[in-house]
């Protein structure tokens, strides 16, 4: 049997309800129930959870947070606003569902402001903010990684097609900031050895005369193939249409520097 991870319970009270329910649900807490209650406080101020600040409860725990509000019984008659069970006990309690399902509404609209906002946004509504600026989600890329991404995209977009903006883009989604070198080939020829097949096309146009190499200082064991061909696509987006590029990365082992590549060793075709 799999153990359940345990986590300290954060300090909620005083906090938003909509930025108490962001804290929830990147924390895959699932099982969260609203009660609502009038109090001196402004609407949806939690005054009051049922789990204490720092006490180790699994995701699945109940979770129960008492909500700051105004009953709609207040917008009615004041016949209607006593409290004994014969006049309005029990309408002041039944008003609270239809409260409990407006509320939801309010809180989104109280907050829309935020949806907008990379590192603020709800979990749920995030992928789509992705979509009109790139389709990384479709990577396995971190979700705080792709905020990070989407909140500095304007700056970026600045620096579209230069030596800066590649470097720090490859930054941010990689995490190891790579060298960009105009005018530089790792090699100068290539070398076919042992018999070997090459099925694509290594060699840039000869035609071509702008070119540039990405160096990234660490070994390419530190990638998975799905993030060197992550690597790939971003530099083939952000390089300019004209340009040729070559990918290298700093060896395990230092070996002696020559001017060629063996294919069938060196290269990954």
């Amino acid at each position: 049997m799999q153990a359940v991870s345990l986590m300290p319970f954060p300090e909620l009270k005083g906090s938003n309800v909509f930025t108490a329910q962001k804290y929830l649900d990147y924390y895959g807490y699932k099982n969260v129930r609203f009660e609502y209650t009038e109090t001196q406080f402004e609407r949806n101020i939690i005054v009051h959870q049922n789990i204490d600040p720092g006490e180790e409860v699994s995701p699945d725990a109940e979770i129960v947070l008492t909500i700051s509000a105004l009953n709609p019984i207040k917008h009615m008659p004041s016949i209607y606003q006593t409290m004994d069970n014969k006049n309005g006990g029990f309408l002041h309690r039944y008003l609270w569902v239809f409260y409990s399902l407006l509320n939801t509404i309010n809180v989104s609209l109280d907050n829309i402001h935020r949806y907008f906002n990379p590192m603020e946004g709800p979990k749920d509504f995030f992928p789509w903010l992705v979509s009109w600026f790139s389709d990384y989600y479709k990577y396995s890329i971190p979700e705080e990684t792709l905020r990070l991404v989407i909140s500095n995209i304007v700056p970026l977009y600045r620096w579209r097609g230069t030596a800066v903006g590649m470097s720090r883009l490859l930054e941010i989604i990689i995490g190891v900031k790579p060298s960009v070198l105009d005018n530089y080939k790792p090699v100068s020829e290539y070398v076919i050895e042992n018999d070997s097949i090459v099925e694509k096309a290594i060699f840039h146009e000869s035609g071509t005369p702008y070119f540039f190499t990405v160096v990234f200082p660490v070994s390419v064991k530190t990638f998975s193939l799905m993030q060197i061909q992550l690597i790939n696509d971003i530099i083939k987006r952000e390089k300019p249409a004209h340009s040729a590029y070559y990918l290298t990365f700093t060896e395990d082992q230092p070996m002696p520097r020559r001017d060629y590549a063996i294919i069938d060793v060196d290269i990954i075709s």
